[in-house]
């Protein structure tokens, strides 16, 4: 069955254009002109990424995306004409896997998307048939079920953070240039700033480090890249 993408946007032209695309590269299209009605879409199908309109005019993208997210891992791309960092990191802490900002290029957005949902059918490879969980200190992976559990208890990551620490903890102590781990946990060339790693590296620190402003766990090696575990 073709994978289903929900857009939603209250205008017209921007669903139009990306019913288009999206359509002709095989891929099964709902669409919404209110948060409410996405959430409708949302709550009634299976879904497999949100491309999503960050300022919509009843219920807003970042409050639609924690919503989508207490339900789903699968990703979702905030979309916006609204460029700043504050935006951007609201956006990834509630749940956000990419964010794309208007004007952009249709075949663009269609690669990242064609992206992400490959990361979503991903099974892993073959090398975790046999390894079935992966562990750094007090944090284990499950390759199987795709879920991560610190100190005991299941950890929520969205679906992009889940594969940053698990390229990172196949080997620990290992420091990886953002390019070298964003195009390992995406499986392709970095489209745009590999700068967006770093925010997702800020939201997993939230969730694990005791003191985020001063990580042990997720550390960054100046100049490097980052590495997990070595300060342990």
């Amino acid at each position: 069955m073709d994978p289903v993408v929900l857009v939603v946007d209250d205008d017209p032209g921007i669903r139009e254009l990306l019913q288009y695309n999206l359509s002709r590269a095989g891929l099964r299209v709902l669409s919404a002109s209110s948060g409410r009605d996405g959430l409708t879409n949302m709550e009634t199908g299976s879904i497999d990424l949100v491309i999503l309109d960050l300022m919509l005019p009843d219920l807003d993208g970042i409050e639609l995306c924690r919503r989508f997210r207490r339900r789903s891992r699968a990703p979702v791309m905030m979309l916006t004409a609204r460029y700043n960092e504050a935006d951007r990191v609201r956006a990834l802490e509630a749940g956000a896997d990419d964010y794309v900002t208007k004007p952009f290029s249709p075949k663009e957005l269609l690669a990242r998307a064609r992206a992400h949902l490959r990361r979503w059918s991903w099974r892993g490879p073959e090398q975790d048939a046999q390894v079935q969980e992966v562990s750094v200190g007090q944090l284990t992976l499950d390759l199987g079920a795709h879920r991560v559990y610190y100190r005991g208890q299941e950890l929520h990551v969205t679906p992009m953070e889940y594969q940053i620490l698990s390229v990172l903890c196949k080997a620990p102590g290992r420091v990886f240039p953002r390019e070298r781990l964003l195009a390992l946990a995406t499986g392709q060339e970095v489209i745009g700033s590999a700068r967006t790693v770093d925010v997702h590296i800020h939201s997993l620190r939230l969730k694990l480090e005791e003191d985020p402003t001063c990580p042990r766990f997720l550390e960054t090696v100046r100049g490097a890249g980052y590495c997990i575990g070595r300060g342990l």
